[in-house]
């Protein structure tokens, strides 16, 4: 009987040791998520989904492109830019902070690069499908 008593005690405290772990795991998630996209003239359009906190990185490495936020219709049709000029700005940063669906493409030649050469992207923020 004494021997079952300290056995149930052991599991308790285990039990009570494997939570503690488990709320520090949680408390302890790590840096941020970040989801790199290519960005150069040639590429495919990309559709990505991405937790709510994450970092995307337009990667404009080497290239002299533009990142411009567009709406939906903008972004189908490759038109509504703000920004035609391409930059050296590398990369560009977008914080997926707020739940949706977001649209984004290149405006040099006033959408020539978004139409003819694949610059677009469509990025998801949600709780995304493992």
């Amino acid at each position: 009987m004494l021997v079952g008593r300290y056995r149930n005690i052991l599991l308790l405290l285990l039990g009570l040791l494997l939570l503690g772990v488990q709320a520090v795991k949680d408390e302890d998630s790590g840096p941020p998520p970040e989801k790199t996209l290519p960005w150069k003239f040639g590429m495919e359009p990309q559709v990505i989904c991405v937790e709510t906190g994450t970092t995307v990185i337009f990667d404009k490495t080497g290239s002299h492109h533009n990142v411009n936020q567009l709406t939906e219709s903008e972004y189908n049709t490759c038109t509504g830019f703000t920004d035609t000029q391409g930059n050296s700005d590398n990369p560009v940063l977008y914080q997926a902070d707020s739940p949706g669906v977001f649209y984004f493409a290149c405006g040099v030649g006033s959408g020539f690069h978004c139409s003819n050469g694949g610059m677009k992207a469509q990025v998801t923020v949600t709780e995304c499908p493992e």
